[in-house]
């Protein structure tokens, strides 16, 4: 074993000096396939020694844009526009398994403690909306003198059943009944990344996604402070004063279910008359960006595919896709509500491009970058991806999947992204409250 290492060490470093650390390592693993019986355990050491030597990289620890020199504000640039200085947060979680004390309590409260330097005390727990299966837990962060109000929508039940199927899949103890040696990080990925949350995907593609979707829709509708019906979604009158500005944050799965859902609320409202359609197109007006971590509505669209000998037109095109129909759903709904009610000093029906962030790992198994052509989106939308790196890859090799995945809320530069916007404005800080400054977050957890 000595002597494996030392081969795949000298020829490690020999090609580190004319090649880049990943061909080093591939020329490590050629020396150990060499030692005759030890190859099997060569690649590790060669890969061992490698990090040892060179560590591991971050290419988008400070995140990209594309297209770059890309714009946009951030959740608590809103407070500006809000009287109050409050915003809502619509969090919609994507695959894997979530609850409330996890995604929630442990999950996101943690995460906007420790960015903007609050005390536990500043996070107020309002009442669940009661929503079926699919339900909506509210949190009120007080920050400054802001207050960013997030309902957070829960759907993870509505799979549970069928994911149960799969469960004997995974180790001891019941109901994983797999009993033979699997490696570590291979365990993990099966476990997790595929039994756990890729099987969400997979359910929602599938014969069930439809009434998923329903259920989805319902809890949507109750987020935007609607009332389900027979009849679709009851949105409430007009009030009295301009709504708070409204964000939507969505991770992974939730992107798709999302957009689905809005997209069914438009068109019954629609179907319904032009009072329900005034009142849809009120309901989400406030929405002015929508912030994505990771999604996979480009591998999602593969199961709408008419399949072989259809007609050209019933092919999905990147202009008909799910995603460019339901932001371009939010933006219609947001001109038609300002021709109705037109702001002093901007012309009837005019209103910016509602604005797409998605933030993708290059690393991610299951996000992809979405078309920011604005030929293909149209003039109503922007859409703006941000490429980070939210783990060490192994000298350019490998990134471990669940981080690359389930990292975006632990990755401290999105963070800076989601609330500071592109310029990364400062958190405001909880000592100088109704003041200006800033202070430096600590690492969320």
């Amino acid at each position: 074993m000595i002597w494996v290492i030392k081969r795949t060490s000298r020829e490690t470093l020999l090609a580190s000096r004319n090649m880049n650390a990943t061909h080093a390592v591939a020329a490590a693993l050629r020396g150990s396939q060499r030692a005759g019986r030890f190859a099997a355990c060569g690649p590790l050491a060669a890969i061992a020694f490698a990090v040892w030597v060179g560590g591991c990289f971050r290419p988008y620890a400070r995140s990209e844009f594309d297209p770059k020199g890309s714009e946009f504000a951030g959740i608590t640039a809103h407070w500006a526009e809000a009287p109050s200085s409050r915003v809502r947060v619509l969090f919609v979680h994507g695959m894997c398994s979530h609850d409330e004390e996890r995604w929630v309590t442990h999950g996101w409260d943690d995460t906007v403690v420790s960015y903007f330097g609050i005390a536990p005390s500043d996070v107020t727990v309002l009442p669940e909306l009661p929503s079926g299966r699919a339900h909506i837990v509210q949190r009120e962060y007080h920050i400054g003198a802001g207050v960013l109000a997030a309902r957070f929508l829960i759907w993870s039940a509505l799979t549970a059943g069928e994911k149960a199927a799969i469960q004997f899949d995974d180790p001891p103890p019941p109901p994983g009944e797999f009993g033979w040696k699997r490696a570590t990080l291979n365990g993990e990925l099966k476990k997790n990344l595929l039994n756990d949350c890729f099987s969400d995907a997979v359910i929602y593609a599938g014969a069930r996604g439809h009434s998923l979707s329903l259920e989805i829709r319902d809890a949507v509708c109750l987020a935007f402070d609607g009332t389900p019906s027979v009849q679709g979604c009851d949105f409430p009158p007009a009030p009295m004063s301009e709504p708070a500005p409204l964000i939507i944050l969505t991770e992974s799965l939730g992107s798709r279910m999302v957009f689905d859902a809005l997209m069914e609320l438009a068109a019954q409202a629609s179907a319904r008359g032009e009072a329900a359609l005034e009142a849809f197109d009120r309901a989400v007006a406030p929405v002015s960006e929508v912030f994505m971590l990771a999604n996979q509505i480009p591998l999602l669209a593969l199961a709408e595919a008419p399949g072989e000998g259809a007609e050209p037109s019933a092919v999905e095109s990147p202009s008909r896709s799910t995603l460019i129909r339901g932001v371009r759903t939010l933006a219609q709904a947001r001109q038609r509500h300002r021709a109705r009610n037109p702001r002093p000093g901007l012309a009837a029906g005019a209103e910016p491009p509602i604005t797409l962030v998605a933030f993708t790992d290059p690393n991610d198994l299951l996000s992809y970058r979405l078309p920011a052509d604005p030929v293909v989106v149209g003039p109503l939308v922007r859409v703006v991806n941000v490429i980070t790196s939210n783990d060490g890859a192994l000298l350019g090799y490998v990134e471990n999947p669940n981080n690359a995945h389930l990292g975006y809320r632990r990755n401290l530069d999105v963070l800076r992204l989601l609330f500071g916007g592109s310029a990364r404005a400062p958190p405001v800080s909880k000592i100088s409250r109704g003041h200006a400054s800033a202070a430096a977050p600590s690492t969320p957890p």
